[in-house]
């Protein structure tokens, strides 16, 4: 399953907002260096879909807002 997702790094709080079906705007306190958001923005996607953020994987978007993430069906 691939998820869609508009990064806000550095923003003084930390939410989820829900565009469409796996397509999400997420708002995150950590620095847009060092892959510290995107590691954040993992953990929040695993939280929400209740799996490891070692079954997500960053497809595209690594260093841009948009980014695409694959999550693994693990068995």
């Amino acid at each position: 399953m691939y998820i869609r997702v508009k990064a806000f790094p550095n923003s003084p709080r930390e939410t989820v907002e829900t565009v469409s079906e796996h397509v999400y705007r997420i708002f995150v306190r950590e620095n847009a260096e060092r892959n510290m958001a995107n590691t954040r923005i993992k953990i929040i996607l695993g939280n929400l879909y209740q799996v490891e953020p070692k079954s997500i994987r960053q497809i595209s978007g690594h260093q841009m807002q948009n980014k695409m993430f694959e999550l693994r069906q693990t068995e």
